[in-house]
């Protein structure tokens, strides 16, 4: 499991799609889920602390496993090893009858720290009656205890309760946001520190630094997949957004007639490349997910976490 929101773990469609709607645990309540955190905590840490990737990969599915990919790539780039950790004071949503994912909300307690960071997770069902992570994001002080609320009520299994028009409206003004897009709605997201300033803002500062260089990025969304899992917490819903997207980096115009990016760059680092990556394109395919908490009431959404990692890279030479 990936150690940072922004290189966390996360939820890819293609994973969940080849997890069948079948895939599901007759009556799981909070003490079995509380089984699998515990097992899952002490598997996956190990795999964390050593960058297993083969480990991760039976304790997790995409996007949470791509992202913790990337931070074992940065880990082993930057000769780092990432600490162990577990999860303290769980809360459950598990869902009413056969549950084919479920949702904690905890502590994240890392190896040598005495604070802990706030995290939340949906777990899936496989055919093989495993669970992996699909999704996780850590959260700030300010929302820890609206998502420890969803132990009162049962988690929701797809379809969901939001009507998928509205889901719709909300994730196309969240990747605007998320670009610093002020050319769209506006009304049905509201401000947050995570959308607004930690993610459009270090947006804009790497397209200044790739300007700097005579390169220009640009992001383009192709999906948007909502979780499995719906927690309830008071008067809102919690669920998961994942997108696919892709940054397209080209030279500026007048300038060289390609761009080069180094191995030194988060992004290589993350997909494990040691060498520079030149073209007259470059493509980085990435997931980003986001915890959104989505009022009964209909009013402004918002935003309680985030990662980010990129997937894939290839470049043009002509």
């Amino acid at each position: 499991m990936a150690a940072t929101a922004m290189a966390g773990c996360a939820d890819r469609s293609p994973a969940i799609s080849r997890v069948s709607a079948s895939s599901s645990v007759p009556g799981l309540i909070a003490a079995k889920a509380s089984t699998i955190l515990s097992s899952f905590d002490a598997a996956d840490s190990a795999a964390t602390v050593s960058g297993d990737i083969e480990a991760l990969r039976s304790q997790e599915t995409n996007p949470a496993l791509q992202s913790s990919i990337a931070a074992a790539r940065r880990n082993a780039a930057a000769k780092r090893v990432q600490p162990g950790y577990r999860h303290t004071n769980p809360t459950f949503a598990t869902p009413t009858g056969d549950a084919s994912c479920f949702m904690v909300a905890a502590t994240l307690q890392s190896t040598g720290t005495e604070l802990g960071v706030t995290d939340f997770s949906q777990f899936v069902a496989t055919p093989d009656g495993s669970w992996r992570l699909s999704h996780n994001v850590h959260i700030g002080q300010e929302a820890t205890a609206e998502v420890h609320a969803i132990g009162s009520k049962p988690a929701i299994q797809l379809p969901g309760p939001i009507p998928a028009e509205r889901l719709d409206q909300v994730a196309a003004e969240i990747f605007n946001r998320s670009t610093g897009s002020t050319a769209h709605v506006r009304t049905l997201v509201a401000e947050s520190p995570v959308l607004d300033k930690q993610l459009a803002v270090g947006w804009q500062i790497y397209q200044q630094q790739m300007n700097n260089f005579g390169m220009k990025v640009t992001r383009t969304r192709s999906s948007a997949t909502w979780s499995r899992c719906t927690a309830q917490a008071d008067d809102a819903y919690l669920r998961f957004l994942t997108m696919q997207m892709t940054d397209t980096v080209t030279p500026v115009s007048g300038g060289q007639a390609k761009v080069t990016l180094s191995p030194r760059s988060p992004d290589l680092a993350a997909l494990g490349r040691s060498v520079p990556v030149s073209g007259t394109q470059i493509s980085i395919a990435r997931v980003e997910a986001f915890l959104v908490s989505l009022p009964a009431s209909n009013g402004p959404a918002t935003v309680l976490g985030l990662m980010d990692a990129p997937i894939a890279l290839s470049s043009t030479t002509s």
